[in-house]
């Protein structure tokens, strides 16, 4: 046998000893995909967040308190106040498991409640210029109880692809793990 030949020989035998991928692994497609999609899926979220920044009328309080953060005496948002919002005051369709995927990935300190700082991060954007804008802003509404009044149509549409897009996003990590 010639060098050559020896020498293909050994690579034969370490290619299939040493190959990263097995025949028998049928998982690096959906999972590639599914990172694919998370991170398209994040850098929409990312450019919906400024968008939201833009619209003169949104803002972190009066967001958090049509959430029901302050209402029944509580301080923050349960799963019932983010399922009824989502459901009821935005008019959007949405399982009770896609709702505890939100409120687990936003309660950061297990208290079964979403917190004003905890809700924030969902909105704020990761730029600081941004950021600084939306957080120097007070509440619109004032004592108005109808939370179906809260923003205008255009930024009521907008928080509602956010909301979405979060959502999907935050399903996306599960499929993953």
């Amino acid at each position: 046998m010639s060098t050559e030949e020896r020498y293909r020989l050994a690579e034969i035998q370490n290619a299939h000893l040493f190959s990263p991928v097995k025949e028998d692994f049928t998982g690096a497609l959906p999972f590639s995909k599914a990172l694919l999609e998370m991170t398209e899926i994040e850098g929409e979220l990312e450019k919906k967040r400024r968008e939201l920044v833009l619209r003169s009328d949104f803002n972190l309080c009066d967001v958090f308190k049509m959430f029901g953060g302050l209402s029944r005496g509580k301080r923050g948002v349960d799963v019932d106040d983010l399922y009824g919002t989502i459901t009821t005051n935005l008019d959007m369709t949405i399982t009770k498991d896609e709702v505890f995927i939100m409120f687990y990935k936003l309660s950061k300190n297990g208290d079964s409640l979403i917190n004003y700082d905890e809700f924030s991060d969902c909105f704020i954007p990761r730029s600081k210029e941004y950021a600084t804008i939306l957080n120097s802003r007070g509440g619109f509404y004032g004592k108005e109880s109808n939370f179906k009044k809260f923003f205008e149509g255009p930024t009521r549409e907008l928080l509602k692809i956010f909301i979405k897009g979060f959502i999907d996003c935050e399903v996306a990590i599960e499929l993953v793990r």
